[in-house]
């Protein structure tokens, strides 16, 4: 287990689980639904090119870093969580990381393309536009629960285990602490992932988070 080294992780699209149930949440429904067969027939026909034409566009990559947690205790359980001469203000977080010595930064993302495709279609067929969207979604997931398994394989070879991850406007964490990530990682350089003003990110199918590492 490497502390305050910073990992670039590069990941072959093909290798990303599929999951087409998920897909369809993302859609607000489920793919065994009663209604229309022909209509959902060709919804399928649909997801199945969504799924297609955004694996010939995804890049997944991640930044993440393992730091110490300097919080004592009684700190993080007033939600008082310092790290990297940072200090966050969230009780949510802190009950999150509760007993863990190190968290991990991370920063994913599955890359621009299937923003272009999300708008290219947009002016054309808004129906696949929203299917791209839901695509887009399952695979930016996917791919970070890939690397969460990895990451949890990894850090067990020391005795230590992963806690869920928490992002950025979960529970009463602010969303202003992305800024963290991006001061702390070099997103833009390296994995081409910017933070706008309203703390939103782009490429837009990319993910940060907080994962706390507990001695087992």
């Amino acid at each position: 287990m490497e502390v305050n080294k910073i990992i670039h992780h590069r990941f072959s699209a093909e290798d990303i689980k599929i999951s087409r149930k998920e897909i369809f949440r993302y859609l607000g429904y489920s793919n065994s639904q009663n209604g229309d067969k022909e209509n959902h027939s060709i919804i399928n026909e649909m997801i199945e090119k969504s799924i297609s034409e955004t694996k010939k566009t995804m890049q997944p990559q991640s930044l993440y870093e393992i730091i110490k947690i300097d919080s004592t205790k009684s700190e993080l359980n007033t939600g008082i969580i310092k790290f990297a001469n940072t200090e966050i203000k969230s009780f949510d977080l802190g009950k999150n990381l509760k007993n863990c010595d190190y968290l991990i930064i991370l920063a994913s993302t599955i890359g621009s393309g299937i923003d272009l495709l999300i708008k290219k279609y947009s002016k054309i067929d808004s129906s696949f536009a929203s299917i791209l969207q839901a695509t887009g979604s399952m695979f930016i997931e996917s791919y970070v629960n890939e690397l969460n398994f990895l990451l949890k394989e990894e850090i067990k070879k020391d005795g230590y285990k992963l806690h869920p991850r928490f992002s950025s406007g979960y529970g009463d964490l602010s969303l202003t602490t992305q800024n963290i990530f991006f001061t702390l990682l070099p997103c833009c350089q390296k994995i081409g992932l910017t933070l706008m003003d309203t703390f939103t990110m782009a490429p837009e199918k990319s993910i940060t988070a907080f994962i706390g590492l507990e001695k087992e």
